[in-house]
């Protein structure tokens, strides 16, 4: 409080041009601290499918930090954001228009900001493999399975090559793999890749969060559509027991 009565009295003093001055800077300082956060945020921020009783859903767990930088981001010139930035403002347009069900206009944003990218040399960049994680989620949901295929076979092996098998982005697409897997009836190669996703989760998200909820949940659901309930059922009190302690969240359904 102290400080900020300082810094109201400091600009007060000042002349009106040099208060004008002072405040772009400060929203500028502002902005670039968010872009900077959210910068970081993308290693993380990456969507899961969820299996419900009528098909697949996306989960979007808000992390820790994520609407400061929302926030701050928002401050920012748009005359002085940069390609990367660009590119993701167009991914996360296209995510916006998916939580309002709008799949197709969603679909185009994403085909918006993947052609952007290419044209713009931002394939090695991180929001570059969340377009493709989640241009394979869309068609998943839709039960598109070979368009599916393709996004999320190439954005199963990017993400354990650029980030590795203990990353955000690694655990979010394999749960993805092994949900396309069940939608195809593999489901010996589902357990195996809901199994490995399970332990690779606990390691990077830890076990009472949304995301492990969520790759438990969508076991127990693959353990269901198997004729094993008993299973399904101990699996499902997991999942539950880890959502209810699980930090506070936001859902794209």
């Amino acid at each position: 409080m102290k400080t900020l009565v300082l810094l109201v009295m400091v600009l007060i003093s000042m002349p009106v041009v040099a208060q004008d001055d002072w405040g772009k800077k400060f929203m500028k300082d502002l902005g670039d601290s968010g872009a900077k956060k959210k910068a970081k945020l993308d290693s993380v921020d990456f969507q899961l499918a969820i299996s419900e009783s009528e098909g697949s859903g996306l989960f979007d767990v808000e992390n820790k930090g994520e609407g400061g930088a929302r926030m701050l981001y928002a401050l920012r010139d748009k005359k002085e954001r940069t390609v990367k930035e660009i590119a993701r403002d167009t991914l996360e347009s296209g995510l916006s228009f998916y939580e309002l069900r709008m799949y197709k206009i969603a679909e185009e944003g994403f085909k918006t900001a993947q052609k952007y990218m290419e044209n713009n040399s931002l394939t090695n960049e991180i929001s570059y493999l969340r377009c493709i994680s989640v241009m394979g989620l869309v068609y998943l949901i839709q039960g598109r399975t070979l368009d599916a295929g393709q996004y999320i076979n190439y954005a199963l092996e990017t993400s354990e090559k650029i980030l590795g098998t203990k990353s955000a982005a690694y655990v979010a697409n394999l749960n993805s793999q092994a949900k396309l897997f069940q939608l195809t009836g593999k489901y010996n190669e589902a357990e195996k890749m809901f199994d490995e996703a399970e332990s690779l989760g606990q390691q990077v998200f830890g076990t009472n969060t949304m995301q492990m909820a969520i790759i438990i949940n969508n076991k127990a659901m693959l353990y269901q559509t198997m004729g094993r309930y008993k299973e399904a059922v101990e699996l499902m009190k997991k999942a539950i027991t880890a959502s209810e302690a699980a930090p506070r969240n936001r859902t794209l359904l």
